[in-house]
C-alpha cells in the first residue's frame, strides 16, 4: 500500500471522531428546529404556550447550520445528491470515470478552500512590497475617518429621524431602546442577526406589530445608511492610494451614485459586498490590485456599518408607524400599555 494510504489510515480515527461531533450537532440542530417550530405554531392557538418573536429567525439560523455541516457529512458518506437518472443507461466504466471526476472536483474545491487564505495573505503581502508598509497605515487612517464618522451621524441624524417620528418623547424612546440593536449589530455583523432584538426595541417603544414585521425584515437589504457611508470612504482612500485626484462636481456625483448602487442595489444579492467593491473597482477605472485593498477595508468597516444600518431599522418603524398612525402614535401605545396593565 502506498505511504500516503499508510498515513491516511492513522488519521482516520480523528476523521471518524469529528464525524462523530458534527452528526451529534446536527441532531441538536434538528431537535431545537422541530421544538421551536412547534412551540411557535401551537402558541399562536392556546395562549398559555409562547409565540417568542425571535423563533422564526432562530429557526432559520439553525437550519443554515445544519444544511453546511449536514454537506460535509453527505460528502464524507458519499451520500450527497448526484444525477443519477442515467447511470442505467450508461456503461459501468463511463459511470465510474464520471464517479472519479466528481470526486477530484470535490477534492479540487476543497483545496481551494484550504489554501485561499494563504494565497489572500500572499497577494495583500505583495501589495504591501509593492505600496510600501504605509498601506496598513492608510488602513489605520481611514478607520480614524470612517468610525468617528458614523458615531457622529448616529448621534445627529438617529435623534433627528426619532424626533420627526415622535417628537421629544420619540427621541426619548429611542435613546432608551437603541443600544441593544446596536451592539448587537456590531458585535454580529449581521443585519439578520439582529432581527429579534430589533423587534423587541419596537415592541417597547410602542411600534404596532404590523409596522415591525414589515419594515425590519426589508430593512435588512433596503435601510444601508452605513454601508453608503462606507463606500464613499473606500472611494475616497483608494483615490488616496493611487495619487488620483479626488475633487470636482463629476467626480463627488459619480461617487455618490456607484455608492448608492454598491451598498443599496446590490445588499440582497449573495457576495453583495464584494460585488459592489468590484462594480467600485470597475466604475472608476482603478488597477485590478486595487480588489484586495478594498475587499480589506471592507471587513475592517463592516461591523460600524452593519451598527448603523441594523439599528436604525428601529428608526424607520417609527417613521413609518408616525405615517400610518398619524402624530400621536407615542401616546395611544402609551394608554394601550397602561390598559393591558
Amino acid at each position: 500500500m502506498p505511504k500516503i494510504f499508510t498515513t491516511l489510515d492513522k488519521i482516520k480515527p480523528a476523521y471518524d471522531i469529528t464525524y462523530k461531533v458534527v452528526l451529534f450537532i446536527c441532531k441538536l440542530l434538528l431537535i431545537a428546529d422541530i421544538i421551536i417550530t412547534t412551540m411557535s405554531v401551537i402558541g399562536r392557538y392556546v395562549p398559555f404556550i409562547p409565540d417568542p418573536a425571535w423563533s422564526e429567525e432562530v429557526v432559520l439560523t439553525c437550519m443554515s447550520y445544519m444544511a453546511v455541516l449536514s454537506a460535509a457529512l453527505a460528502i464524507r458518506r458519499g451520500a450527497h445528491i448526484r444525477m443519477t437518472a442515467f447511470d442505467v443507461y450508461l456503461p459501468k466504466m463511463v459511470v465510474k470515470v464520471l464517479d472519479i471526476l466528481a470526486d477530484l472536483a470535490v477534492c479540487v474545491l476543497g483545496i481551494i478552500m484550504l489554501v485561499a487564505p494563504i494565497g489572500l495573505g500572499a497577494y495583500f503581502a505583495n501589495l504591501v512590497a509593492t505600496y510600501g508598509p504605509e498601506i496598513i497605515g492608510d488602513y489605520g487612517r481611514s478607520m480614524l475617518v470612517y468610525y468617528p464618522l458614523c458615531a457622529l451621524y448616529g448621534v445627529i441624524f438617529f435623534p433627528l429621524y426619532a424626533f420627526l417620528a415622535g417628537g421629544r418623547r420619540g427621541v426619548a424612546a429611542m435613546v432608551k431602546n437603541i443600544l441593544r440593536p446596536a451592539v448587537t449589530a456590531f458585535a454580529t455583523q449581521s443585519s439578520a442577526a439582529t432581527i429579534p432584538v430589533n423587534k423587541e426595541a419596537c415592541d417597547s417603544i410602542g411600534v404596532p406589530k404590523d409596522v415591525s414585521d414589515l419594515v425590519l425584515p426589508m430593512g435588512c437589504t433596503m435601510h444601508m445608511d452605513g454601508s453608503v457611508l462606507s463606500s464613499i470612504t473606500k472611494i475616497a482612500f483608494l483615490y488616496g492610494v493611487f495619487g488620483m485626484d479626488f475633487s470636482g462636481a463629476g467626480t463627488y456625483g459619480m461617487a455618490i451614485v456607484v455608492a448608492i448602487l454598491s451598498a443599496f442595489v446590490l445588499s440582497g444579492a449573495p457576495g453583495g459586498g464584494l460585488v459592489g467593491e468590484m462594480l467600485i473597482v470597475s466604475m472608476f477605472n482603478f488597477p485590478a490590485e486595487a480588489f484586495p485593498i478594498i475587499a480589506t477595508l471592507g471587513f475592517l468597516f463592516d461591523p460600524a456599518a452593519t451598527c448603523l444600518n441594523a439599528s436604525g431599522d428601529t428608526i424607520a418603524s417609527m417613521l413609518v408607524t408616525r405615517l400610518v398612525e398619524g402624530k400621536e402614535w407615542l401616546a395611544k401605545a402609551a394608554a394601550a400599555k397602561k390598559s393591558r396593565v
